[in-house]
């Protein structure tokens, strides 16, 4: 099985996408008391520190296996830890993912909306027409649209 199709791995980035969207669009919380110059003082953070940080600062708790499955994500060199610059890199990473494609579903909603209101004013369109096909003249050949301009002007001539 592949790392990404493991689900606490998927669940664990949608609770870190929701976190780090609001980080990304500056509703940081208590997230405004972290900056860039703590995570690279930070050094290496092993599972209970990262733990420690996503309760603390991203209000974000994770069951073991998703703690896990982060640790194995972010562990670039395998040792078990995740250097603190590295999460924060894909922290932001993951909020401007997360950002983007929220983007595009809404865009797609959108469309998909309108689209919707085009297709219900054409079948309105359509009823009305078969309903009042009726009262609308029929089409007339040219050769009759002649003979009618004809007799008009014979009649005003009278």
């Amino acid at each position: 099985m592949e790392l990404e199709e493991y689900q606490p791995l998927r669940s664990a980035l949608k609770k870190l996408g929701d976190a780090a969207l609001k980080a990304v669009e500056g509703e940081r919380g208590q997230t405004g008391q972290l900056s860039e110059s703590d995570a690279i003082q930070g050094g290496e953070m092993d599972a209970d520190a990262l733990d420690d940080l996503l309760r603390t600062a991203f209000r974000v708790r994770l069951a073991p296996a998703e703690l896990g499955a982060l640790i194995v994500l972010f562990d670039r060199d395998t040792s078990g830890t995740v250097s603190t610059a590295e999460f924060f890199a894909m922290f932001h990473r993951v909020g401007v993912a997360e950002r983007d494609a929220r983007k595009r579903r809404h865009h797609e909603e959108t469309a998909r909306r309108a689209q919707t209101r085009a297709d219900w004013t054409a079948e309105q369109v359509r009823r009305f027409a078969g309903r009042n096909k009726a009262r609308l003249p029929k089409a007339r050949s040219a050769a009759r649209r002649q003979r009618d301009a004809q007799a008009a002007l014979e009649k005003l001539a009278v």
